[in-house]
């Protein structure tokens, strides 16, 4: 179980969002805990998966917002296998977006929202990762941009600037007033020790 992040929902519910592994496929699962006493590792590996992803292809969810509507905009990775120009394997990783209705399941506005060729050179770890970005996050611009953070090449780190990936489906509602990011944070982090 890997991509493991939680969001506080409208209803004061946890959506919790990973990536589970079977032998068949790998994908995103999603489901909603009542409170953080209840968050366990069954409660994440229970997880249903979500309709985002082709089959052969594999990403999570890196960052997960609560909008002004109730939706959920999530900043993500979307992988592949691929051949680069000279025919040798490599494993691409993109930056990815998409918005769910948490108590439908829903996915709107799913999008690319940058790729290796986006960032500035960076070397790679290794040749099969040479077309590798792992989204982190996005913040608000002055300008009314987004810049997207990403690890790049698996080595380094990049900024690129981006329009607003849920546009459409409300602002990001913030929690930074209170303490509910540290205590769901903390929460987190009690689960996966």
């Amino acid at each position: 179980m890997k991509d493991v992040r939680i969001v506080e929902l409208a209803d004061k519910r946890l959506g919790v969002f990973s990536r589970k592994r079977t032998k068949e496929e790998v994908y995103f699962g999603f489901s909603i805990v009542p409170s953080l006493d209840l968050l366990s590792m069954d409660a994440i590996q229970s997880a249903k998966p979500l309709d985002i992803i082709r089959p052969g292809h594999w990403g999570g969810v890196n960052q997960a917002y609560l909008l002004q509507t109730g939706h959920v905009g999530c900043i993500a990775h979307y992988s592949y296998h691929d051949t680069n120009s000279t025919g040798a394997a490599v494993t691409v990783y993109t930056n990815y977006a998409f918005v769910i209705d948490p108590l439908t399941r829903e996915i709107f506005a799913c999008k690319f929202i940058g790729s290796k060729c986006c960032y500035p050179p960076c070397p790679f770890k290794i040749p099969a990762l040479e077309d590798c970005v792992f989204s982190s996050g996005i913040s608000p611009r002055e300008d009314g941009k987004w810049d997207l953070y990403s690890g790049v090449g698996d080595v380094g780190q990049g900024r690129i600037t981006i329009d607003y990936p849920f546009e459409g489906y409300g602002s990001i509602v913030s929690n930074h007033d209170d303490d509910r990011d540290e205590t769901t944070h903390r929460a987190t982090m009690r689960v996966l020790l």
